[in-house]
């Protein structure tokens, strides 16, 4: 009998001595919860190939969770997305399931895309700038989860899977008399305008069907705005009747870290409203021209330059004449040394995890796409000690307001 005990109580001894080795998975911030990427495998009817953004092929889209996420087997439709990266060799793809499904705990809903990031080899701008807008609790921020996708048996790289932009419970959950709009010079939506003083690009998004009194009354609050900001009076011109300040200094502080000059054409840039508040900039989108990106495979560059260039393009001016209101100034400060001291640091574990997460996916994605190989840990470094850059000359900035 004391045999037998002596052989049990080493058998317990020698388990956790076991588990006491296991090294601990650190979580990051937001989305990683471990080093599995799922599988995206989308297979056409008769392996058809998407060529257009505007029309839809069926298709059956299955997931493999390597064990760790719920494996799916749905219908789906789908067609390519995007304007000029719709133009690049991998394609970014846009996905419409028969009935609402809860992709990676995004909150259930029919649409998705699938973000090719092929400008942006490291795979890290679009998932960090996510990161940070929800740092600083920018509403309805883009859920992600990174994935390797394939199509029709052919290996299609790392994508970034997001959920859609659009008025829905689970998006961004506006009422049935607000609007959602989107600021793009590429004015390709079918209900659009543009605004009498600035020519601000206004396409709206929601609602997608509308009379022409409603269409009025969208363009009424936009040129309300629009008129704020060109008036004579401007500042004193009642901007904070119709601007959500403390939303537009959160969004900015995002811009300026992220130099994203998608705002200047603008491009991507979007807005919304429920039907009695003020306009609200966001959700946050589109960071491929960001991060002192200046063409080819050159990011990190121009970390104290400043965001505002001298172009005479209708964002630039209109949101560089934004940023010199006395009322904006002291509320963008106000929060820029809030975040700074609070919750700025968090960036840089995010994205020391997040690189670990997506590492060997994207060295299977660069040979994919033939892309110039860059060493990860020296791209890494770059991008951190750019953002250390810019956050020192937003510093001297607010400083000087």
């Amino acid at each position: 009998m004391k045999k037998y005990l002596v052989i049990a109580v080493l058998f317990v001894w020698i388990v956790s001595c076991k588990k006491s080795t296991t090294p601990e998975i650190i979580s990051p911030v937001v989305e990683t919860p471990d080093l599995e990427i799922a599988i995206i495998d989308i297979k056409t009817t008769n392996a058809l190939e998407i060529k257009t953004k505007t029309t839809y092929l069926d298709a059956q889209l299955t997931i493999k969770g390597i064990n760790k996420y719920k494996n799916l087997n749905e219908k789906i439709k789908i067609k390519g997305r995007g304007n000029y990266s719709w133009e690049l060799p991998k394609k970014p793809y846009h996905f419409e399931f028969e009935k609402s499904v809860d992709l990676f705990e995004f909150g259930a809903d029919k649409d998705y895309n699938l973000i090719a990031n092929y400008l942006d080899f490291n795979h890290l701008t679009n998932a960090t700038s996510f990161t940070i807008a929800n740092l600083l609790k920018i509403p309805y921020t883009t859920a992600f989860k990174p994935v390797e996708v394939y199509l029709n048996e052919s290996y299609q790289g790392l994508y970034l899977l997001t959920h859609q932009i659009e008025k829905e419970k689970n998006r961004v959950n506006i009422d049935d008399m607000g609007v959602l709009v989107e600021l793009d010079v590429y004015y390709n939506d079918a209900n659009k305008f543009k605004t009498s003083a600035y020519s601000l690009p206004i396409n709206v998004k929601y609602p997608k069907t509308m009379d022409a009194d409603r269409l009025t009354k969208i363009k009424n609050d936009f040129n309300a705005l629009d008129a704020s900001v060109a008036s004579a009076q401007f500042p004193d011109s009642n901007l904070e009747n119709y601007l959500d300040i403390d939303a537009f200094c959160d969004f900015m502080i995002l811009t300026y870290l992220t130099d994203n000059r998608e705002i200047g054409h603008p491009k991507s840039i979007f807005m919304y409203k429920n039907s009695n508040s003020k306009i609200t900039m966001g959700p946050a989108w589109d960071f491929d021209w960001a991060y002192g990106y200046n063409g080819g495979d050159k990011y990190f560059n121009g970390a104290k330059s400043d965001l505002f260039s001298s172009s005479s393009s209708v964002g630039n001016k209109f949101f560089k004449k934004l940023m010199t209101a006395p009322i904006i100034r002291k509320k963008f400060k106000e929060k820029w040394i809030n975040f700074k001291a609070n919750n700025y640091d968090k960036i840089f574990p995010f994205i020391d995890s997040y690189a670990k997460l997506i590492e060997k996916p994207r060295e299977k994605d660069m040979i994919k796409w033939n892309l110039k190989n860059r060493e990860f840990a020296t791209e890494i470094t770059k991008m951190k000690t750019w953002l250390t850059d810019k956050s020192f000359y937003i510093d001297t900035m607010v400083a000087a307001w």
